[in-house]
């Protein structure tokens, strides 16, 4: 994978108080928390970790779900997640930032404020629902991220279904993904990707498309893993490369490297879905 950076040093030379500020490549996820860590705050802070990337984290929500699924969600007051945030951004220069679930539209909107005002690059993922069928936003959250917070977004990237959600148009094939993407796009979107894996085909390719440009990415797809917190995992390691100074396209193809490798790695630690390995280094199969 290709993790260029002319700016960044490694984090064995950490940056001086007195130094560079920008000397450390930083991300921040704004998302919420899952105890198995296969998921949301934690299976993000490990993608930054594994692309080298220092990763901040401000809580949305906590929950109680295992691999089985979610059982309950307990969403943060938008108050905590701003002062959360406030207090982050007058310390540390943040530039780069993921977002995951948001509970409440009150949070989407400040969170899109946040963007706007501290001049960030936002990688916006769209987890409405979560795999057993479980809200993981309010009804009225969804007008808040069409009206708000998609037009903040350097690119968003909803599965298939959450992409229904959000253009209003039924996808079975790829022509339907690609008039998807250009209904988000004129909804002020930069660039989206619509990621394939819920398509009826034996590969899973991912269509990008811009205000400029448009492509699809071809995707091995990888049979009987059925793995935790892919979504959130992709899009932290878009922004990770981001931070890295990668441009969009290169960004996106790294990350489809990392989450592919993570997949086809993938263990079990309960009854439920796998979960993702994020150290490229070794495999956890050969230590679990």
């Amino acid at each position: 994978m290709n993790t260029k950076s002319s700016t960044h040093l490694s984090f064995d030379s950490p940056p001086s108080p007195n130094g560079d500020p920008h000397s450390v490549p930083i991300a921040l996820t704004i998302a919420g928390s899952d105890p198995t860590s296969g998921a949301g705050i934690q299976a993000d802070l490990k993608t930054f970790a594994a692309q080298n990337v220092y990763g901040l984290s401000v809580i949305t929500a906590t929950t109680a779900q295992n691999t089985m699924g979610v059982q309950a969600v307990y969403p943060v007051s938008h108050e905590v997640i701003e002062r959360q945030c406030q207090t982050l951004i007058t310390d540390i220069p943040i530039r780069f930032i993921k977002t995951g679930m948001i509970y409440d539209s009150d949070s989407i909107r400040f969170i899109a404020n946040f963007i706007v005002e501290n001049n960030l690059v936002a990688v916006v993922d769209t987890p409405f629902m979560s795999s057993g069928g479980k809200a993981l936003m309010e009804k009225a959250g969804m007008t808040a991220y069409l009206d708000v917070l998609i037009p903040r977004a350097e690119i968003i990237t909803p599965n298939i279904m959450e992409a229904e959600m959000l253009s209003g148009c039924k996808i079975t094939s790829k022509d339907d993904v690609e008039q998807a993407a250009e209904v988000l796009i004129s909804r002020g979107a930069k660039s989206v990707l619509i990621k394939g894996g819920h398509l009826d085909s034996s590969e899973s390719p991912d269509y990008y498309k811009s205000k400029t440009e448009s492509f699809w990415f071809d995707g091995l797809r990888i049979p009987m893993t059925h793995a935790h917190g892919t979504g959130c995992t992709l899009s932290a390691a878009i922004c990770a490369n981001l931070a890295l100074g990668n441009e969009m396209p290169e960004s996106i193809r790294n990350s489809k490297e990392y989450i592919t490798n993570a997949l086809q790695d993938s263990f079990s630690i309960g009854e439920g879905r796998r979960i993702l390995a994020h150290l490229p280094q070794y495999s956890l199969k050969e230590i679990i």
